[in-house]
């Protein structure tokens, strides 16, 4: 009896055990893994891997949630670790959908990048490519999707992010 008793602890110790492990193999594999913060003022912007594409993004999103940043206002980007050596970002017009709006080309627009202390700011500019829009709510705004790129170039390896805003066109109805 003592022996069925052993086996049996000694049985669900190992069940216990091998769940517990898979459970956080799991967590690490799914784990974000992003390095930096994203803000308008206060509003934490959701960042993503590279791996997501901007339609995958909106489909999570839903257009409504996604934060508007007027032209001339400033987005920060905090770092939770070093530094980087450099930081290239890129601008894209969106349709609804996550799609590139204006052709099969991925016509992204640089973004000028400033550091502040150990924070990288940018402005939202103009993006004169929205101009090209023949849809009257386009120029309304919080009528266009901004999505951004980063690529963020650390000493020891280069990662990609992404994120997306409602903004405005060049020119807005007012």
């Amino acid at each position: 009896m003592k022996k069925r008793a052993k086996r049996y602890i000694c049985i669900c110790l190992a069940i216990i055990t091998t769940v517990v492990l898979l459970v956080s193999i799991y967590n690490v594999m799914n784990k974000k893994n992003i390095d930096i913060d994203v803000k308008f003022g206060k509003k934490a912007i959701e960042v993503f891997n590279k791996e997501k594409n901007f339609e995958e993004i909106l489909k999570k999103l839903n257009n409504e949630n996604l934060v508007y940043v007027k032209n001339g206002d400033e987005i920060s980007i905090m770092f939770n670790r070093e530094k980087p050596r450099k930081i290239a970002v890129t601008e894209y017009i969106l349709t609804d959908e996550g799609k590139y709006k204006y052709g099969k080309e991925k016509i992204g627009e640089d973004v000028n990048v400033e550091w502040d202390n150990s924070k990288a700011v940018f402005k939202v500019k103009p993006n004169v490519s929205t101009m090209l829009s023949s849809n009257g709510e386009d120029y309304n705004p919080k009528g266009v999707i901004k999505g951004y790129r980063l690529v963020i170039d650390y000493a020891e390896k280069s990662e990609d992010y992404c994120f997306v805003i409602k903004g405005d066109a060049a020119i807005i109805n007012k």
